[in-house]
């Protein structure tokens, strides 16, 4: 069975804290035909570009199905039409560790004909801060988090957040997405293994809540860590580096995870498939934690 490239983030203890963030329990719902809980947006993510969002809406799971409370968050996938994904943008003036919830992930083993995939669902926390002088945001903090095994009663899960400057952020964003498959070609029809359905993949969340609090061992703090040195760079097609034994993963500057994969006394990376841009590439072993930025022509 094939899966898609994932990397699970540490765990640390919990302080809870807000920001500006609304409805994080799922317990506020806008009535009407796009039915969605009040200050989440629905997104479209890696979807194809030439199929109509038509009546794409979330679902709202009441009493039992819920975490706690009445409500939580469904998002689920129609793989031979859409697909449906959340986000929430809010104003924040301090750096959270973490940001934590509870979930379930079900239907997410699928087939196209030729082969079964898992499907895995995503976490993204973005922490930016505005730059007067260059007229744009500056990403202050990343957290990724892929989760793909299934999971039909309630799990808890945390994203920690990466930072990679000292500044205190003025915005976060959050995306959920139900699946990272990219449905490029009409030519693939997936549906569910079990062929009695082509809508899977439901991604569940309920009771979001941001961790705050300091963070002695410096382990978020990217800038803290080793710097690695890369070259080419700017690069084309390979990046050059000290030979590294353990788990890269690069990151866009919005914080979402384009690659990942575990190395072996590597020394060079392809990055051709890359679209040009800037880079964000962390190093994990056993025994440190490295990164550094590159540009991709």
């Amino acid at each position: 069975m094939k899966k898609l490239i994932y990397l699970m983030l540490g765990l640390s203890a919990p302080v809870l804290a807000s920001a500006q963030l609304q409805n994080l329990d799922f317990e506020q719902w806008n009535p009407g035909l796009m039915n969605k809980p009040a200050g989440w947006e629905n997104i479209i993510s890696g979807w194809r570009s030439d199929f109509p969002i038509g009546l794409n809406h979330f679902q709202a799971t009441a009493n039992t199905a819920a975490q706690s409370n009445s409500y939580a968050l469904t998002m689920s996938v129609w793989y031979n039409y859409t697909k449906d994904a959340a986000a929430q943008k809010a104003s924040i003036n301090y750096r959270p560790l973490a940001l934590k919830g509870f979930y379930t992930y079900t239907e997410n083993i699928i087939e196209d004909g030729l082969e079964r995939i898992t499907d895995t669902a995503q976490v993204t926390v973005i922490l930016t801060k505005w730059n007067s002088a260059a007229a744009k945001s500056d990403t202050v903090g990343i957290g990724v988090l892929d989760i793909f095994q299934a999971q039909t009663s309630y799990k808890s899960f945390q994203v920690n957040i990466n930072y990679l400057s000292s500044a205190t952020p003025d915005t976060i964003d959050i995306y959920l997405d139900p699946s990272l498959i990219k449905r490029a070609s009409a030519s693939r029809v997936y549906q569910h293994a079990g062929g009695a359905s082509s809508y899977c993949s439901y991604f569940t969340v309920d009771n979001l809540s941001l961790i705050a609090g300091s963070n002695p061992t410096g382990i978020n703090d990217l800038h803290q860590q080793k710097q690695i040195a890369l070259f080419p760079n700017p690069a084309t097609n390979t990046l050059h580096f000290s030979p590294v034994t353990g788990v890269y993963r690069i990151l866009d500057l919005n914080g979402r995870q384009v690659s990942a994969a575990n190395l072996n006394k590597a020394a060079q990376l392809d990055i051709s498939q890359l679209n040009p841009g800037t880079y964000m590439i962390q190093f994990s072993s056993a025994t440190e934690n490295s990164y550094g930025q590159f540009i991709k022509l």
